[in-house]
């Protein structure tokens, strides 16, 4: 069997449906033409990819039951059986599986920062079935529901060790306040997480359609891509809206280790200096005269905005 653009020839039956389709993925196509393999025959998928691996999961309960994925070139070449892995994850993660994939970084979308596939699988793995059921939803809506983003949202938290908070911008600020360097690899606002929650959405969307000849899909640029007609490329938006107020992000602050002397910023901007600046400790372990001093929780309490 060999596809050519929207056509499919070979030199067994091939379905009327699929003669011609509008599958433009490669992954996709592969699985549209297992599904049609009898279930008494034995199927095997030769791909390099591992999202093929993971769509061929997803799918097995309408695939034969002997279906083996093989990859892999020479000696490193692997016959890996997806009836076991199957089992192995069971139902409810094997259909949560594609949306995991999109959201903690595939061939299409991003990952976040600081964190492996390794790691976040451990975490899906071990979470619960609230998460399971809204990884699972995704792709399955032309939107994704609102109490699906919020279960997602507590899934990034425990990507980054966190049970108790169900929020990035408040994980975000309790890894601030505790001078956790972690707090540099979340999302920098809830919007940019929300963009990249409907990106995930989208490519689980592409995937879960692989059973149709020709799919319906809607416009990337509602699902946080912006196009350029000059290069006819799709780009992730980063974020709607700025990561914090202005007043924020032109906050000054000086890197005095001992002291403020003739170079200080602070000093040369005539503002006071604050918890942000280098001679904050050392100040209060001199006990000089009092340093007027900003409420930075004011500040930056107006950073939890989207």
């Amino acid at each position: 069997m060999v596809t050519s653009g929207t056509h499919t020839k070979g030199n067994v039956a091939i379905p009327d449906s699929l003669l011609t389709h509008s599958q433009e993925e490669a992954d996709t196509l592969l699985v549209l033409h297992a599904l049609t393999v009898p279930n008494e025959a034995e199927l095997v998928v030769s791909s390099p990819d591992t999202d093929v691996l993971l769509l061929l999961v997803h799918t097995y309960p309408n695939l034969p039951r002997s279906s083996t994925f093989s990859t892999g070139k020479g000696m490193l070449k692997r016959n890996i059986s997806v009836r076991s892995i199957y089992n192995n994850l069971g139902p409810k993660r094997a259909s949560a599986l594609l949306g995991f994939h999109a959201l903690t970084g595939s061939d299409m979308s991003g990952r976040f920062a600081g964190r492996t596939k390794d790691s976040c699988f451990k975490a899906f793995m071990s979470c619960d079935d609230e998460i399971l059921d809204a990884l699972g939803m995704l792709g399955n809506y032309i939107d994704p529901p609102a109490d699906v983003c919020s279960q997602l949202e507590r899934f990034v938290c425990i990507l980054y060790r966190s049970k108790i908070y169900t929020k990035v911008n408040e994980l975000r600020w309790f890894l601030f306040s505790n001078r956790a360097a972690e707090g540099e690899n979340l999302p920098p606002t809830s919007g940019s997480l929300d963009l990249h929650i409907r990106r995930a959405h989208y490519i689980t969307m592409i995937w879960k359609k692989a059973c149709e000849p020709h799919p319906y899909l809607p416009t990337p640029t509602a699902f946080g891509w912006t196009f350029d007609a000059d290069s006819s490329h799709f780009s992730p938006v980063r974020c709607l809206n700025p990561p914090a107020p202005e007043a924020v992000l032109n906050l000054i602050k000086c890197g005095c280790k001992r002291g403020c002397k003739g170079m200080c910023s602070c000093r040369k901007n005539n503002i006071p200096c604050t918890e942000f600046c280098g001679c904050w400790g050392f100040q209060l372990q001199q006990q000089t005269v009092p340093m007027k001093t900003v409420k930075i929780e004011v500040l930056l309490s107006m950073t939890i905005t989207n």
